[in-house]
């Protein structure tokens, strides 16, 4: 992604197919804090998934597909430290795809699949940038 973020995907197998989820990781891998705008609470971006033999298909978490075909919104600033993580669990049933076939749980072991980040900025610490109603000012740089 950057010198500073690292985007990764993994399929997690759980005891019962339902659960089978996407675990998606975005990680700061700079020696810096970063403020960075991104939802945690549900992920933005779109999950790809090329079935063997099929035509790739585009996945969304269910509350991103809506917002995008019903909404505006903002999304918070959060302080991600050197190494911190924030982790979205996509369930595979809980995804909303571009195709009418359904995802066959259990052959997403044997898939590839890669991940974009739709909605995602890295605010420099000196800037203002909206925060809730108002504005919050970052601090300036030093020297």
């Amino acid at each position: 992604m950057s010198a500073n973020l690292l985007l990764t995907i993994e399929f997690k197998a759980a005891a019962s197919p339902s659960d089978d989820c996407f675990e998606v990781t975005l990680r700061n891998i700079s020696a810096r804090e970063l403020n960075v705008e991104v939802e945690p609470a549900f992920y933005e971006g779109k999950v790809v998934v090329a079935l063997e033999g099929n035509s790739p298909v585009e996945c969304y978490d269910k509350e991103y597909f809506r917002r995008m075909m019903c909404a505006t919104w903002g999304d918070p600033v959060v302080t991600m430290k050197p190494s911190a993580v924030l982790v979205w669990k996509l369930r595979i049933a809980d995804l909303e795809c571009n195709s009418d076939e359904l995802l066959r749980v259990r052959e997403l072991k044997q898939v590839s699949a890669y991940t974009t980040i739709e909605r995602l900025a890295i605010v420099p610490p000196w800037t203002i940038y909206p925060y809730g109603c108002g504005f919050k000012r970052g601090l300036a740089p030093t020297r």
